[in-house]
């Protein structure tokens, strides 16, 4: 319990302060902390990366150099607009895999009724059984005939109707031509064009919201103050130096750095009181001692001294 709530660092498992020692009391607790430290490693997306990349350069050069081709797949993580390709697929993996699940169950329903009505209409004459003869079935099995009907019926654009060859009014039965039909254009009408349609809709919105939130970060970032959240426009229409100036001298983001910086390198009985307030709120986590909505571009008139 202690180590979930309160971490390996807490007073209870360290032994010596100076060394930074840590004693467990028992191994399985100290191998739920192994655990822990290594699912958090692997949990990082770029030490991912890392890890399959190096696997792919040890195939290519024990294996095949076929696997340094997929290494070619790190332009991904160089472009930050490619990221977000990714990142439509992955945010909502959940939503787009229950989908697509729910996508092949209705599927496999389709295949029950075209096994027991028309196994015999999946023939493919492209395939080449043996040297005289032309021509197989692709629907020996209930297994085989999802499979072909995943595999012809996703790859057409009007369903697996495109596929089966086509029934004759007169010839077949007036019941087998209607309920072939009937489920020919159900088919195209729910797999191909909703459930297609759904999982594209699912990934194309996700892109845009990702695209309109780097957009609007990109933004905040160039037209308001990190230190004191005023934008732009107020510095540029209310103060005489611009914007520029008052990021870069007035609100320097990495000078508040490098004094936080300064605070945890400082032995505290040498804080004077400005550095005492500001260390105790770093330790409650409290950010108001930043100036939000203040700065002395903006009110020079509270510190001018008067010639009189």
């Amino acid at each position: 319990m202690l180590l979930l709530t309160k971490g390996p660092d807490c007073q209870e498992f360290l032994v010596d302060d100076d060394d930074n020692k840590r004693d467990f009391g028992h191994i399985i607790l100290k191998l739920e902390y192994m655990w822990t430290c290594t699912s958090f490693v692997l949990g990082n997306g770029q030490v991912m990366f890392l890890i399959i990349y190096a696997c792919l350069s040890l195939l290519g050069l024990f294996q095949s150099p076929i696997f340094y081709s997929m290494q070619l797949l790190d332009i991904i993580n160089r472009f930050p607009s490619l990221t977000n390709v990714i990142k439509a697929i992955t945010v909502n993996k959940n939503q787009l895999l229950m989908t697509a699940m729910l996508e092949l169950i209705l599927i496999w329903i389709y295949c029950v009724l075209l096994f027991t009505f028309f196994f015999d209409h999946y023939f493919n004459d492209d395939i080449q059984y043996n040297a005289n003869e032309k021509g197989d079935t692709v629907c020996r099995s209930l297994f085989h005939c999802y499979m072909s009907t995943l595999n012809f019926g996703l790859r057409a654009g009007g369903g697996i109707g495109d596929f089966l060859p086509s029934n004759s009014y007169f010839n077949d039965s007036k019941a087998v031509y209607y309920l072939r039909a009937a489920n020919d254009l159900s088919f195209f009408l729910i797999i191909i064009v909703m459930f297609f349609n759904i999982i594209f809709g699912i990934i194309i919105d996700t892109f845009a919201s990702l695209r309109d939130e780097k957009a609007q970060m990109d933004d905040d970032m160039r037209n308001i103050c990190f230190i004191c959240s005023i934008d732009r426009q107020s510095i540029d229409k209310d103060s005489e130096e611009g914007f520029v100036h008052h990021i870069k001298k007035e609100h320097n983001l990495w000078q508040y750095v490098f004094f936080i910086i300064h605070l945890n390198t400082k032995d505290d009985t040498d804080y004077n009181g400005t550095e005492s307030f500001v260390a105790d709120k770093l330790v409650q986590e409290d950010i108001s001692w930043f100036p939000f909505n203040k700065a002395i571009c903006l009110e020079k008139e509270k510190y001018l001294i008067s010639d009189k």
